[in-house]
């Protein structure tokens, strides 16, 4: 995508707009209220400041599949001080 901004768009102002013209479904949900919890307006945040809060935004929710995933498979067989150990190692 950068190299499709730096080559069709040649100014930095349209990358965003751009991008989030791309967006849909959870990812465009995720933008809006990106913009409603923040001071900064669409048109004052830099793309390189976009890519950073949208791959943020990934990584939490490959964190939270992965913490629900191993939560699934959990089950107890050990004593009980290593299942309430493990339990709450479960998120790390």
């Amino acid at each position: 995508m950068d190299q499709f901004h730096a080559a069709v768009l040649k100014t930095n102002k349209l990358w965003v707009p751009t991008a989030v013209s791309y967006l849909k479904s959870n990812a465009l949900l995720w933008w809006d209220a990106f913009l409603n919890s923040s001071i900064i307006e669409e048109s004052e945040i830099s793309f390189e400041e976009f890519k950073i809060s949208f791959l943020q935004r990934d990584q939490l929710i490959n964190a939270t599949l992965s913490a629900h995933r191993r939560l699934i498979k959990w089950r107890q067989t050990c004593d009980i001080d290593e299942y309430i150990n493990g339990f709450l190692n479960l998120s790390s």
